[in-house]
């Protein structure tokens, strides 16, 4: 396997194998591997309806106390919903 990486970090990574005396890519190979760990790897399959719990805001949390005005504003009496 091949990886770029910025002259920066080639650099880093040179200094720390001379540091420890190994190889640069034993180096670059063991940080990668420890990041890749360290990485969760999200789903991009269907979200459970759990995983959307909470995540938008509800207004001022007196949205089942006012249900029928909200509703009233929101129907039409010729169409429907939607104004």
């Amino acid at each position: 396997m091949n990886v770029n990486v910025s002259e920066n970090i080639e650099s880093k990574l040179r200094d720390i194998a001379r540091q420890r005396g190994q190889d640069v890519a034993d180096v670059a190979g063991l940080m990668l591997e420890e990041k890749v760990k360290d990485t969760e790897i999200k789903s991009s399959g269907r979200k459970k309806l759990s995983d959307l719990a909470g995540i938008y805001f509800g207004g001022n949390g007196q949205t089942a106390e006012n249900a029928s005005e909200i509703l009233r504003s929101e129907i039409n009496k010729r169409s429907g919903f939607g104004k």
